[in-house]
């Protein structure tokens, strides 16, 4: 299956409030399109039940971004406009989004996505994307396919072939930032 197939298929079925196996930037993961609501809190009740962070919304831009978070921090902003390696930011200001994704606190965490497949799909989708670890382990990170979960496996309605991706994945350096803009780094995935 080539870029295109696969990306008509699973921008289809995301659209039709499923849930589809992708490879991000960082790892393979579950995920659904933001606007499902019974897909987004499919994914939300996974995540309430793993040892991960939660969910991450993937974006395609900083201007997709700003409709969740307002105002970016400029110093947020420019660190995510050169930043050219994973980078997920967990904002404590952020609006409209479904039940579910915020954390207790009421932040989120986001990610500009760098790879062509997640770039086109949520372009197609006309809309973010929420995904978790394709594991409910956070200390078996599924930087490849065969450490997907079974049960993540078993509810998801397709899984991107792995041919589709166009970079290395690479560990996601994970940040928040202070009143001031002070960056806070939170975490980093480790590939074994």
């Amino acid at each position: 299956m080539n870029h295109l197939n696969a990306l008509e298929e699973s921008a289809r079925l995301l659209l039709d409030g499923e849930l589809i196996l992708l490879p991000t930037d960082t790892d393979w993961s579950l995920g659904a399109s933001l606007s499902e609501k019974d897909a987004v809190a499919q994914i939300t009740k996974l995540a309430a039940g793993d040892g991960t962070k939660g969910p991450v919304i993937l974006v395609d831009s900083l201007d997709s971004l700003s409709y969740y978070v307002q105002p970016i921090h400029p110093r947020i902003e420019n660190l995510l406009f050169f930043h050219q390696r994973p980078l997920t930011v967990v904002f404590p200001n952020v609006h409209h989004l479904p039940p579910g994704v915020q954390r207790e606190d009421g932040a989120a965490a986001f990610s500009i996505v760098l790879n062509s497949f997640c770039v086109d799909l949520i372009k197609k989708t006309e809309g973010p994307l929420v995904v978790i670890p394709a594991s409910p382990d956070e200390d078996a990170v599924p930087f490849t396919t065969d450490r997907i979960h079974d049960s993540y496996r078993k509810v998801a309605a397709f899984e991107v072939p792995k041919e589709v991706f166009d970079r290395e994945r690479e560990p996601a350096v994970w940040v928040s930032y202070n009143k001031k803009g002070d960056l806070l780094f939170l975490d980093e995935q480790v590939e074994e």
